[in-house]
């Protein structure tokens, strides 16, 4: 009789059990079937929200692909080298300069970019045509005038206020002679020439860019030979004269009040658009 007993109760246990489980695997299921509910009723915004997330990542990745290749083409191919000093930028070239290198290698990388991908367009004009470098935050731009043979670079509003120091130094493979025509002011300039023998030329002068200072750099053994460098209010340039043979070595070196954040290649040179989700990147090329 004990053992009827005993096995009535053992059953009357696992019932139990198998009661209770059956009822928590129910109260998982439906907690389960009222997640997906929700999932299901928030899918179109989080499906939106992460295609977009995704569309966005593409856009910078593409962004920052093609910004390495043109800085590679323009390291390689334009002659002018780019360098940072303490608060200070450095630009280095020949004068005159041939862009032909830069312009057929960018003409090259447009192709076959835009050939493979139909949202990249990469604006070669302005680039090509004047290399112009931009200075961040401090609004100066670097750039040519290549028919001129001509270096110029565009001031900000005041250069008093930003600018501590501007240097020139050309070197020249012959004997040379200087002569200044400014009227003195407060904005620091220096022109170091390295020529074979001393020139006379090395100078640092506080002049006013409001009154046109230019200071002509003459051959000794041919005077007609020249090269005018013209300091005003918006720029300064370097010029070769129409008549010149000089081959020259050019040192720019800008030194501003607070660090640049950058020098860009242009301000519009590359642009992607994913029109169909109203998505767009223009921008320049950072150098460095």
């Amino acid at each position: 009789m004990a053992g009827r007993k005993d096995m009535k109760i053992m059953r009357k246990t696992m019932g139990k059990k198998a009661f209770l489980f059956t009822l928590g695997m129910l109260l998982v299921t439906l907690a389960i079937l009222s997640f997906a509910k929700f999932v299901s009723e928030e899918s179109g915004n989080e499906k939106g929200f992460f295609q977009m997330a995704a569309i966005t990542n593409r856009l910078d990745d593409a962004d920052s692909s093609l910004q390495r290749s043109i800085a590679d083409v323009f390291i390689l191919h334009s002659g002018i080298e780019v360098s940072t000093g303490n608060h200070s930028i450095v630009f280095e070239e020949p004068l005159p300069n041939d862009a032909g290198g830069f312009a057929s290698g960018l003409a090259r990388l447009k192709r076959f970019a835009e050939a493979n991908d139909t949202t990249v367009h990469i604006d070669t004009n302005e680039t090509v045509s004047e290399i112009p470098l931009f200075i961040l935050p401090q609004n100066t731009v670097y750039r040519h005038n290549f028919s001129n043979r001509e270096i110029l670079v565009a001031l900000p509003g005041d250069p008093n206020s930003s600018i501590i120091r501007y240097k020139t130094t050309l070197t020249i493979p012959e004997n040379v002679s200087c002569s200044w025509d400014y009227d003195p002011g407060h904005f620091s300039y220096q022109l170091d020439v390295i020529s074979p023998k001393e020139s006379g030329c090395d100078s640092t002068k506080q002049v006013s860019l409001a009154d046109n200072a230019m200071i002509t750099i003459a051959s000794q053994k041919s005077p007609s030979n020249r090269i005018y460098l013209s300091l005003n209010r918006d720029s300064i340039s370097i010029k070769m004269d129409d008549a010149g043979t000089f081959n020259i070595s050019t040192k720019s070196e800008i030194t501003f009040y607070s660090a640049p954040g950058g020098v860009w290649l242009g301000n519009g040179t590359v642009e992607i658009r994913f029109d169909e989700f109203n998505l767009k990147k223009k921008g320049g090329v950072r150098i460095i």
